[in-house]
């Protein structure tokens, strides 16, 4: 799906911009009733590919991880993403201590690089707006997908989310700021 809404949470939409090569370009907006607020909302996880993330407007925080033997326990799940199957689920494999390096405050037309095995996960405040993009790049590791959560992900569905939208929902929550979004990568849909 290039346009889905209520991606990952709700109140988070994703739209595609551009592919180049297989890595893909896209924006996520943050509405007012976002739930990015939530604390564990997002599992803590890495990617498939190295990324750059860049604010266009509102502020995010970056939130860092790293594997310790110190650190909190953590359940350590796989995740199959409803984006690339029917239906999307975690399966818990075990436990992971893992310690928070920092919180990285990110505002308009700041960036971060992430490598693929970076651990991370975001914040956004509440009813505060936030327009983001990510640029995906070539993996600098190998790629072990695995998310990290407090909750039990066993539990979670995906019911209310990854709902299919249109181009004319991608304008309607981008098309005040495509300007600035062009500032940082060309948008070919």
């Amino acid at each position: 799906m290039k346009y889905i809404l209520d991606c990952h949470c709700k109140g988070v939409h994703s739209f595609v911009l551009n592919e180049n090569n297989g890595y893909l370009t896209r924006a996520y907006y943050a509405d007012s009733n976002h739930e990015l607020w939530q604390e564990n909302k997002i599992a803590i996880h890495g990617h498939k590919f190295d990324l750059k993330m860049t604010v266009i407007f509102g502020e995010l925080i970056n939130i860092s991880y790293e594997k310790s033997p110190s650190g909190e326990e953590f359940g350590e799940y796989i995740y199959q993403s409803k984006i690339l199957c029917f239906d999307g689920w975690f399966q818990k494999i075990g436990i992971q201590n893992l310690m928070q390096i920092n919180g990285q405050v990110l505002a308009k037309m700041q960036s971060l690089e992430l490598k693929n095995n970076d651990l991370h996960t975001v914040y956004i405040p509440k009813n505060q707006k936030c327009l983001w993009v990510i640029q995906e790049s070539e993996p600098s590791f190998g790629v072990e997908n695995k998310h990290y959560s407090k909750l039990n992900l066993d539990l979670w569905e995906p019911k209310g989310l990854y709902n299919e939208g249109t181009k004319s929902d991608m304008v309607k929550y981008l098309g005040l700021h495509l300007k600035e979004i062009q500032k940082v990568t060309t948008i070919e849909n």
